[in-house]
């Protein structure tokens, strides 16, 4: 009986400190954890700004070069066209000559340039749209490489394929006709357009319709409606014209 009680009485007092231990380790356990997670977080947020700083730094440079670039293209323009026309007490005769050469050769030039991709996207255009089925019939005509043209890498397969087709002479040709059937009656619609009346309301003088200018018109209307009934009651009943009154002369009462 002794003994049953020395052991019951142990036991008891060792619940509390085996609590407490395990608090102690778990609270212990737990700090290690956010100590690894703020460790972690602090570690991605270095490596970001150690990301980010040189990337910040790789875009300015970058943008300076741009901005360089556009200044220098600029200026290029502005000296070309300073002295072109007439000279000046800093350009003579000969080098405004000189100026006048380089900018029109620069101008044809670019009209070429605009010539030629406007005729190769325009069929190209009619091609993908009102001419598909030309499109559709002559598929393999418009596949392979082709040398690289304006802007290739923000057009689709079907716009340069639809250009490549139409350097063929044969579907060219399918193209302006199909062009010259229905290119009159477009035209027509839009000359039937063109002479439309205006619509709605502007505050300009003399530009779409004018609700001032319509009453004043209005008003003129009818007073050469009203103009026209009293010369009617006025007219004597056997025709002829009227007598004026303001020259008929009235009798002096006594």
């Amino acid at each position: 009986m002794a003994q049953d009680l020395t052991v019951n009485i142990k036991t008891t007092s060792d619940v509390p400190q085996a609590m407490d231990k395990a608090k102690q380790a778990t609270t212990g356990f737990s700090k290690q954890v956010d100590d690894i997670g703020r460790k972690f977080s602090t570690a991605f947020k270095d490596i970001a700004f150690g990301f980010v700083a040189p990337l910040i730094i790789v875009n300015k440079i970058i943008s300076s070069i741009s901005d360089a670039y556009a200044k220098s293209i600029q200026m290029s323009k502005d000296a070309l066209a300073f002295g072109s026309e007439t000279s000046n007490k800093y350009v003579n005769d000969q080098e405004s000559a000189v100026r006048r050469m380089v900018n029109l050769r620069n101008e044809d030039n670019k009209n070429q340039g605009l010539g030629e991709r406007g005729t190769r996207e325009a069929y190209a255009d009619v091609l993908m749209n009102e001419g598909r089925d030309i499109y559709n019939r002559n598929r393999k005509t418009g596949q392979g490489f082709r040398p690289y043209k304006e802007d290739d890498i923000f057009k689709g397969f079907d716009q340069i394929a639809a250009e490549e087709m139409s350097k063929d002479p044969k579907i060219r040709a399918q193209i302006d006709a199909l062009v010259r059937k229905m290119l009159p009656a477009l035209e027509a619609d839009k000359t039937k357009t063109a002479f439309k009346g205006p619509e709605g309301f502007s505050n300009v003088v003399g530009v779409g319709a004018n609700p001032v200018l319509d009453t004043m018109n209005e008003q003129l209307v009818q007073l050469m409606v009203i103009s026209d009934f009293l010369a009617e009651i006025a007219r004597p009943a056997g025709g002829g014209v009227p007598v004026d009154f303001t020259k008929k002369e009235t009798p002096l009462l006594k």
